[in-house]
């Protein structure tokens, strides 16, 4: 008897869709479930310094100034939206004992607002940095298989991991959204 090949379906066991194009991605909603945590990290953090940042180039790469906070921030939300992660709330109550977290935030302690604010004044850096770490990470995880490499199908990847990369931040902002209705209802 031989061994039933792994379904399509596997790879989405901890997805709770709300989106027509996240229902046709084949990205799962937790990269660690391609990369390691620690490869991850690395890929985002890799990411996060090859942005153009206009308020802090005279600022040394790892330089702990106030102005590299938004960098700091920018990788934080971006391997959390890669995680399933998107409730600023949440992210700041478990950064204290998640390692990756932790590292990602060089042992520094946030307040949810400084997550909005960057989220919003950065919106579209973030967004262009998710878009490149769900491609990388892709391009890891299918490294020996064979694809297209047409310019159509270059293309078509792009488009497929900008929409994948919209709707994670969509997602956060809604979850935010939700959180700020839960707690003005609570008070």
């Amino acid at each position: 008897m031989t061994a039933a090949a792994p379904t399509h379906s596997k790879l989405f066991r901890h997805q709770v869709l709300d989106t027509p194009s996240a229902q046709d991605s084949f990205v799962p909603m937790d990269l660690r479930e391609w990369l390691d945590p620690c490869d991850l990290i690395d890929l985002i953090l890799e990411t996060v310094r090859t942005l153009y940042w206009t308020n802090c180039e005279e600022d040394a790469h790892g330089s702990e100034s106030p102005d590299n906070v938004p960098q700091i921030i920018l990788g934080l939300l971006a391997y959390c939206y890669a995680t399933d992660l998107y409730s600023a709330v949440e992210i700041v109550q478990r950064a204290p004992t998640d390692s990756a977290l932790r590292c990602l935030c060089r042992n520094r302690r946030f307040h949810p607002r400084q997550l909005h604010l960057v989220r919003s004044y950065n919106r579209e850096l973030l967004h262009h940095c998710l878009s490149r770490v769900l491609r990388r990470a892709w391009e890891v995880r299918s490294k020996g298989i064979p694809h297209s490499t047409t310019t159509s199908f270059d293309i078509s990847l792009r488009k497929h991991f900008d929409a994948e990369s919209g709707d994670r931040v969509k997602r956060a902002i809604e979850a935010d959204r939700r959180g700020v209705v839960v707690n003005i209802r609570m008070a």
